[in-house]
């Protein structure tokens, strides 16, 4: 992608409602570590570590790794999580992984590619 793609792509999502951030805080993470869309439907609030700026990720063959995290990146994420993510639960018990979906659930990877795909947002 040119430049110009990704920053259309990064300014699509509606950032005044919760799905809009969640979406800019997946662009974010995505964009500034390279994560595989299964890592990031995995992501765990235990596995972020914002104040060093890193994500502990667990990938292929369950082998764990520390990735930093850029400073935009980081932004974005606690955005969504002080703002976007309660609102997602709405009540609802407290989900383990990072994104939500609207109904409170964990995003799941077709849930990340019908939402997310570049054709439907830019």
């Amino acid at each position: 992608m040119t430049t110009a793609e990704v920053d259309r792509l990064m300014q699509a999502p509606d950032t005044t409602t919760p799905l809009g951030l969640r979406d800019r805080a997946i662009f974010e993470v995505m964009y500034a570590t390279g994560l595989r869309v299964s890592e990031v439907i995995n992501l765990r609030l235990n596995q972020l570590h914002l104040s060093m700026n890193l994500l502990q990720v667990v990938g292929k063959g369950d082998k764990e790794r520390l990735v930093p995290v850029s400073p935009p990146a980081v932004e974005w994420l606690n955005r969504y999580l002080t703002v976007a993510r309660g609102q997602l639960l709405n009540g609802k018990q407290q989900v383990p992984e990072v994104f939500l979906n609207f109904h409170g659930h964990a995003l799941t990877r077709q849930g990340i590619w019908k939402n997310l795909r570049p054709t439907s947002r830019v």
